[in-house]
């Protein structure tokens, strides 16, 4: 890749293009631990030449590292979050023609030799009616169990849900309605309507629903670190 930027600099640049194309935040932040954590290692810092056997075995220090400090090793999908964004970040150095040797020469994005883990897929899970009950009663406060109801009746992901604004919850009209405006994929972008069970827990010590929606998007950033690992991975 020659004697060109240094892949600090080029991890920069493509975390910037992620942003430009739109990419969802919690995918920007999980990229760049990860490529943060890879371009101090010594397969990071030797130029920019880095070969497949050399990912190799930054991802085989990776996870001896990993399980060390874990005490378990990294589940398959913290593995492939690992590869993937390793393969999103070469991907954008071949289309930008800088996978350059010092003789000018396209070298092979080093990523394509490697494989993806493969992550078996879950069964669908639901809460129990005791389970349910259990999970809001450990709430310690009144917004607390709003926020528990709000996921559990509209069916938002977290991300989603710490990325409203008080202006996408429709509460004072007869067809209320949350409306998700920022998700991991256009597919998620939806409308999703306050259902009965839902009124119940939409107020607290007095104040309306959205007030409690808003002091959750406030602590937004502070919450999505808190549930990060040093990896970048939610856990």
């Amino acid at each position: 890749m020659g004697s060109g930027p240094p892949l600090s600099t080029l991890r920069d640049m493509f975390l910037a293009s992620l942003e430009r194309s739109g990419r969802a935040p919690g995918t920007i932040v999980k990229y760049g631990a990860v490529l943060e954590s890879f371009v101090a290692t010594p397969e990071g810092l030797a130029d920019r030449s880095v070969t497949a056997a050399a990912i190799e075995a930054y991802l085989s220090r990776w996870r001896l590292e990993f399980s060390a400090f874990h005490g378990r090793p990294p589940s398959p999908a913290t593995m492939k979050g690992q590869v993937t964004a390793l393969r999103a970040f070469f991907a954008y150095l071949a289309r930008m023609d800088l996978l350059q040797s010092d003789a000018g020469e396209r070298l092979p994005n080093p990523m394509l030799a490697l494989g993806v883990p493969r992550v078996p897929q879950r069964s669908n899970d639901w809460l129990s009616h005791d389970e349910q009950l259990r999970l809001l009663a450990a709430a310690t406060s009144p917004e607390e169990r709003i926020i528990i109801y709000l996921l559990r009746w509209t069916g938002v992901r977290v991300g989603e849900a710490v990325s409203l604004r008080l202006t996408d919850v429709n509460w004072w009209s007869h067809q209320s309605a949350v409306r998700v405006r920022r998700s991991k994929t256009d597919a998620g972008l939806r409308t999703i309507p306050i259902i009965p069970d839902l009124v119940p827990f939409a107020s607290a010590r007095g104040e309306p629903f959205p007030r409690a929606v808003r002091r959750m998007s406030r602590h937004s950033a502070r919450s999505s670190l808190d549930c990060r690992g040093r990896d970048g991975s939610i856990r």
